[in-house]
């Protein structure tokens, strides 16, 4: 059995996966009627979060069917509405744009329904702006068990159901279904290769900084920049929410905005420095690799990530890149401190001490005096750096010049686990670390909200986010016998 560890997501083994070799595309007996659930509910364990939706199919391409809930008309436009010329023109954004950028630089799809194409549902998503409780809104998920016949999931977790086939739930109201949607789909859309892609071949899903950052990356890949992802960077330069104190590699589900913002700038930076660019991406797909291994062996295979001035091993190289991606948001100069064009407008002061950084975070002291022998923290990695970029000493077994910057970057959650850093700067994660950094539900992804007071879209995961890693066991007795039709 494939068991994806560390992650409370619904995974199946590959016995159970395909219901559709043996039965029709809709084995729910009405293929308009879908099941959905209230995000403010414990969906994972209440029955009662769930109902169902009858959809309309409003546009259909080679690789997409748009269905949208009957309780949602053309009338409606301005406050949830959809009219027919916007579901086209979703469907055709989709096939002339997302589709053929994600599946070339990232991955491709499952087929469990055996149609070939991805279904668009679009409704009003019942979240806390549904209920007028908040101004933050779900733009959209993907969920993971809809590659999974409905019999296996309720066998398994018997308050859910699965739709059978490749679906990305899209908002309606407050999201812009002209605009905002389009960008939403292309981060739901690498969640959903990510996943059909850590099915066929790795050993566990991604960790949870990296989908986030391939997602945004994705959604910067059909459209820019993502300038929002910058002022929220830079907004966050504050007493009161210092951003490069939060984690890049542990994901704070408490306060994950930080999270999103840092994933995204990281792998544009990565981008930015590579020979091969967007090609990095499949890179990081194509390897065993689900966390920042991945990264680092992405970077062994580049022309110009591989060379000499990145280090001489996967982990050295790793370790480089994240110290000059801080040195860079904190404005050191150079060809190895840029964006080289992606990106522009970023500004952003490190804190000036290392207390308390989480794994991932960083500090830097600009003519600080000199970084002494033997003081070296346990647990960081260090670069040491001139504000031109250039002298840069990544050895803290010596003396750094009084006139470099200081950079630190924490390499492990829990500190009594690391070491101090040394001149080939190894990142170890212990396994506990691991656990803590990957405990994101694979059931939905989304787009992100901003600091500001206007409606946002806000992650969707399920309720108990830090509970045991969940999964199923084999189901021996799994048939391909229809599903009955859901109440509706």
């Amino acid at each position: 059995m494939r068991r994806f560890a560390h992650r409370m997501i619904i995974v199946l083994s590959a016995a159970t996966l395909l219901f559709a070799s043996c039965q029709p595309e809709s084995s729910k007996g009405d293929d308009n009627v879908y099941w959905v659930f209230d995000t403010t509910m414990s969906y994972d364990t209440d029955p009662n979060a769930w109902y169902t939706i009858t959809t309309e199919k409003y546009a259909e391409t080679a690789h997409a069917i748009v269905l949208v809930d009957t309780n949602v008309t053309e009338e409606m436009i301005g406050v949830n509405g959809v009219s027919m010329s916007e579901a086209q023109a979703l469907a055709d954004e989709f096939e002339n744009n997302i589709y053929d950028k994600v599946t070339t630089y990232f991955a491709e799809p499952m087929d469990v329904d055996h149609n070939g194409k991805m279904k668009l549902l679009i409704y009003n998503i019942r979240d806390e702006n549904y209920y007028m409780l908040s101004s933050s809104y779900i733009g959209g998920y993907f969920f993971s068990i809809d590659e999974y016949s409905n019999k296996s999931v309720q066998q398994a977790y018997p308050a859910m159901h699965s739709n059978q086939g490749e679906i990305m739930y899209i908002d309606c109201d407050p999201q812009d279904i002209e605009t905002e949607a389009k960008g939403t789909i292309a981060h739901e859309f690498q969640h959903m290769v990510n996943f059909a892609n850590a099915y066929a071949n790795k050993t566990d899903l991604m960790d949870t900084w990296i989908d986030e950052g391939l997602a945004e990356a994705a959604n910067h890949l059909c459209y820019g920049p993502l300038t929002d992802r910058i002022g929220e960077y830079n907004a966050y330069d504050t007493v009161a929410h210092p951003i490069n104190r939060h984690p890049l590699f542990y994901w704070d589900y408490d306060n994950s905005l930080p999270n999103y913002d840092k994933s995204y700038l990281f792998f544009q930076f990565l981008n930015a420095q590579s020979a091969g660019g967007d090609d990095i991406y499949k890179a990081i797909y194509n390897n065993q690799y689900v966390d920042y291994r991945a990264i680092e062996t992405a970077m062994g295979q580049d022309a110009t990530l591989g060379g000499s001035s990145w280090g001489t091993t996967n982990q050295e190289r790793f370790n480089r890149l994240v110290l000059r991606w801080y040195a860079t948001n904190s404005g050191v100069a150079g060809t190895l401190y840029s964006y080289n064009g992606r990106l522009s407008g970023i500004n952003q002061s490190l804190p000036s001490g290392a207390s308390g950084l989480l794994s991932g975070a960083g500090a830097i002291k600009q003519n600080a005096g000199v970084f002494s022998s033997g003081s070296a923290v346990a647990g960081f990695i260090y670069l040491g750096v001139g504000a031109a970029g250039t002298g840069e000493d990544f050895n803290v077994s010596d003396n750094i010049p009084a006139s470099y910057r200081f950079v630190a970057a924490y390499r492990n959650y829990y500190p009594e686990t690391a070491t101090s850093g040394t001149s080939s700067m190894p990142i170890v994660f212990s396994e506990d670390s691991l656990i803590e950094s990957a405990q994101a539900i694979e059931f939905a992804g989304d787009r992100l909200f901003t600091i500001s007071a206007q409606p946002r879209k806000i992650d969707l995961l399920p309720p108990h986010s830090r509970r045991p890693a969940l999964f199923f066991a084999p189901l021996a007795d799994e048939d391909s016998s229809p599903e009955e039709e859901p109440e509706k």
